[in-house]
């Protein structure tokens, strides 16, 4: 008898990560680890945010307790809810069943993420459950997604700890042509994402159906890492999908994914640091919906990426008016930013620095740039392979880098002034969106 074998898929080698102690108040922290062995406790500041008015009424429940709906709509209609969870462990994921329509907002807080929730989902019934927010949950061990939304408007997602659910997404806005609900205003912030087997913030489009998709969709200042699939290449930190009105992806730490970002509609991508991860730091691409036309980057940074430091794909739809201002890609084993434009791509970038690449600038197709003030060293190929060579005339000075072996600088806090990734020209630090 011949001998069978069985060929596994897995992921490329990565590390490890555990969350570690920075203030819980102020900043989620993320520890990498390698046989054993963990770095320095990295944290990323909490962005902060308006605080809440008064609630009109307070529910408290604890780990036995079950919500009761029906008087929390009825507290609804009369004003704003705030409902604590007391500390502990609760046996059975949170159902958020409201179905009071009208403009008062539900909070949800779980005390700091003292409270511990295997899972927290809407319904699949396609109703929109609107005007709450979902604040300071850890959630771990449910049996599918973390936090799953069917539909929702003014929905705020925010300071939970998402690792470990057996499901993908660990976040998720679903599809709205599945549900024929788009949804205005939903608002990631805040959040520390990890060992997630498969995607880690994900939001639906219209999976390039000829219908409107969400109108607002915001994704701020979250820790998203450890985001694997060993068997297909499912697992992105950020993906959000077509035909949505207005997308912001800003101020987000993104390591250890397969992409790091990738973004499907128009909108604004800023002061995002990708480092380490297995393909593309971003990935945007014009497959569905109504192209990428009018994108926007801006300081945004990308290091040690697999492949392509970005790689903005308008194969099928076009992207014209795209503009990169400030990005600094170090150490792709690919091209630094990648232009893939056989139905046409134009854009302006400025404040470029691309450094220890295999290519600097590449592309094929009809692309068209206008590259200004632009850093170029140690690229394999320095001079760039894009349709019109726009990178000639580039600086090739070596960029200042410090030690990017460590992205948070000695400080080991993101987005300060010794981040090792700022140089002059290149990508500068964030400010609070």
């Amino acid at each position: 008898m011949m001998p069978v074998f069985l060929a596994l898929a897995c992921a490329a080698p990565h590390l490890d990560a555990l969350e570690c102690a920075c203030d819980a108040a102020t900043a989620h922290g993320a520890r990498r680890c390698e046989g054993g062995a963990c770095g320095p406790c990295l944290c990323l500041p909490l962005m902060a945010v308006a605080p809440d008015p008064p609630y009109d009424a307070t529910f408290s429940v604890g780990p036995r307790d079950r919500l009761d709906w029906p008087a929390i709509d009825a507290a609804l209609r009369a004003g704003s809810v705030r409902i604590d969870f007391g500390p502990g462990t609760y046996p059975e994921r949170l159902d958020v069943l409201r179905t009071d329509l009208g403009p008062h907002r539900l909070l949800l807080d779980g005390g700091h993420h003292a409270a511990v929730v295997p899972g927290i989902l809407t319904p699949y019934d396609d109703i929109r459950r609107s005007r709450i927010t979902v604040r300071g949950f850890e959630v771990t061990g449910s049996r599918d997604k973390g936090i799953y939304w069917r539909a929702g408007d003014e929905v705020i997602l925010e300071d939970n700890v998402v690792h470990d659910n057996r499901g993908t997404p660990a976040i998720n806005l679903e599809y709205a042509n599945r549900t024929g609900l788009p949804s205005t205003s939903f608002v990631v912030r805040n959040n520390h994402v990890f060992n997630q087997p498969g995607e880690c913030i994900y939001i639906g489009g219209s999976e390039g159906e000829d219908v409107d998709a969400h109108a607002s969709v915001e994704i701020v200042n979250n820790l998203v890492h450890n985001c694997w699939n060993g068997w297909d290449s499912k697992h992105d930190a950020i993906n959000v999908k077509d035909r949505i009105g207005r997308v912001t992806v800003a101020r987000n730490v993104v390591f250890e994914t397969h992409w790091g970002i990738e973004v499907a509609s128009p909108g604004w991508i800023a002061n995002n640091l990708v480092f380490d991860t297995q393909s593309n730091g971003l990935h945007l691409n014009d497959q569905w919906g109504t192209g990428l036309s009018g994108l926007t980057v801006v300081d945004t940074v990308v290091l040690r990426a697999g492949e392509h430091g970005a790689r903005v794909g308008a194969d099928r739809l076009g992207a014209e008016g795209i503009v990169f201002s400030g990005f600094t890609v170090q150490g792709s084993a690919e091209g630094g930013a990648v232009w893939a434009g056989e139905s046409g791509v134009s854009a302006s970038l400025d404040r470029i620095v691309l450094a220890d690449n295999e290519v600097g600038l590449d592309g094929w197709g009809t692309v068209t740039l206008d590259v200004a003030a632009c850093q170029v060293h140690g690229n394999e190929l320095d001079d760039d392979r894009s349709a019109d060579g726009a990178a000639s005339g580039c600086d090739h000075e070596r960029p200042g880098f410090g030690d990017l072996e460590n992205p948070a600088g000695p400080d080991q806090t993101f987005f300060t002034d010794d981040d090792p990734w700022l140089v002059a020209g290149g990508a500068a630090l964030p400010v609070d969106p």
